[in-house]
């Protein structure tokens, strides 16, 4: 229980870390972070570094101003104003400094420091030529020292204390400890951390606050309403009173969702019409087929009289060409009537092996016969060399005539038919297709007409069902392919069959 417990508890925080609200604040304030303490830290060494150099020049100073009282005494001959000097140095009591004078050698004379006198200290690289005050800074242990030297040079003034040859009497050292200045640095580096630790939790908690206001808010309130959108309600709405990027992107969620319902809209609509189109063309059928069944038999009998009565007619009666007419009507009509009921209640495909050569051929006997090839030029163009493929003859028969018959009647006994039969790898979800292309040369389909030449009843012919076609698209359909038709004016159209090929073991 406690574990389901923690993994539920889990899914707010990873919503939490990989919002984009959550990546803007943790970009922007390692950048604030990086440049706060980068900040800090140069500031810090900057005055670090200010502040040894103003102690250095401090230490010069007092160094060259000991230096003048010192020479100042001994050319009065006043050495205890020297020792003054030394015991005021001594109870400074701001800094603990060190000063002492040396010989040549490094043997203090004189120290603020009693325990050093007579002792050898370091004297440093001064040598008898330099002039002026040196300063340097020393490590002593772990703490740095800045040593201001100055040597005190044996003028004429000096000569009644000091031999005439020397030419230096002593040398001067102060030395201030750098580490009692450091300690009031370090308050100083101390508040400076401070200020930019909280310079940087401000910035970060008002970045937060304000993208969360700002963008935050906004797109948790546009992810509510897509999800109200995905769950079916397209009355939803996004108000955000804002000339910005967010503003736009409300008012185009807005015109999108609008959109949408607009488009559901028709989509219903148009399928609703369809419904009730296709239920009206249902009872039709139904009803056409009723009909046709109730035709079928007495114009039967109607061409069994009009054949008896032609067979007792004389070969020059004229009344034989009217019986002639008479019975190319009843076999019109008996093929209408056959579309009807093929429409009305379609076959189920009996698949099996057969050559899909031989059944082309066998649709084109049969449309010769109704002599609508006169004038017709017939191009064979057979690339299938597989024998049996599997498919239903007798469908697929009725298939080629309705085309072909269609194409001959477009043609209109001038013209040229060609047919070609193909494999193909290239269609999409069909491993192998069988193509099947009848192309005429007649005048052409328009353009508008193009859409609607496989619907129920339509057709441009004053005899036509407008059926042929429908039936031909129906069956392609049942054997899992689809017909297809381009067609431009002038110059021909062209039926394109694409079914799957499937291809016999015997």
């Amino acid at each position: 229980m406690l574990f389901t417990h923690s993994k539920s508890g889990r899914k707010p925080f990873k919503r939490l870390i990989s919002g984009i609200q959550f990546k803007i604040v943790i970009s922007t304030t390692l950048v604030v972070a990086v440049a706060v303490g980068v900040s800090t830290w140069f500031a810090i060494k900057l005055l670090e570094r200010q502040l040894i150099e103003s102690t250095k020049h401090k230490v010069k100073t007092a160094c060259e101003r000991i230096s003048g009282n010192i020479s100042m005494a001994m050319g009065n001959g006043h050495v205890p104003s020297i020792r003054h000097t030394f015991a005021l140095i001594r109870s400074y009591p701001h800094y603990r400094v060190q000063m002492y004078i040396t010989d040549s050698l490094g043997t203090v004379l004189i120290a603020t420091d009693s325990l050093l006198v007579g002792k050898k200290v370091n004297i440093g690289k001064i040598t008898p030529n330099s002039s002026g005050v040196t300063v340097s800074t020393e490590r002593v242990q772990r703490s740095d020292v800045v040593v201001a030297r100055q040597l005190i040079l044996n003028k004429p003034a000096c000569y009644h204390c000091h031999d005439r040859r020397k030419k230096i009497n002593g040398i001067l050292q102060v030395r201030v400890a750098l580490s009692e200045f450091m300690q009031e640095f370090s308050l100083f580096r101390k508040l400076m951390i401070g200020n930019g630790i909280v310079i940087f939790l401000v910035m970060t908690v008002t970045l937060s606050l304000l993208l969360g206001l700002i963008v935050g808010r906004p797109l948790k309130k546009m992810s509510q309403a897509m999800g109200k959108v995905e769950a079916g309600d397209l009355s939803v709405r996004v108000k955000f009173n804002r000339r910005d990027e967010i503003g736009l992107l409300g008012k185009s969620f807005n015109a999108m969702v609008q959109r949408l319902a607009n488009s559901i809209h028709q989509i219903t609509s148009s399928h609703q019409n369809e419904l009730q189109h296709a239920d009206r063309l249902a009872a039709l059928g139904e009803l056409a087929a009723g009909i046709a069944h109730e035709i079928r038999n007495p114009l039967a009998g109607i061409s069994g009289a009009v054949q008896v009565l032609a067979s007792e007619l004389d070969k020059d009666d004229p009344h034989r060409e009217v019986m002639d007419e008479i019975q190319k009507e009843i076999k019109r009509l008996d093929n209408s009537l056959k579309n009807f009921l093929a429409y009305a209640r379609p076959s189920e495909p009996k698949f099996q092996p057969f050559d899909i050569h031989d059944v082309i051929e066998r649709a084109l006997t049969l449309c010769l016969r109704s002599g609508q090839f006169s004038g017709i030029k017939l191009i064979r163009d057979f690339r299938i060399h597989q024998k049996k493929l599997i498919f239903d003859p007798a469908l697929m028969q009725q298939v080629f005539m309705n085309i072909i018959l269609n194409s001959l009647q477009a043609m209109n006994h001038s013209g040229q038919l060609s047919i070609i039969t193909r494999l193909r790898t290239d269609v999409p979800n069909m491993n192998k297709a069988i193509e099947i292309v009848i192309a005429d040369t007649g005048p052409g389909i328009p353009s508008e007409d193009l859409n609607k030449i496989f619907r129920p009843f339509f057709t441009s012919k004053h005899q036509g069902t407008g059926l042929g076609l429908t039936i031909a698209w129906r069956i392609v359909a049942q054997h899992g392919g689809s017909v297809s038709v381009e067609s431009e004016l002038g110059k021909g159209t062209r039926f394109i069959i694409i079914f799957p090929y499937a291809e016999s073991s015997n």
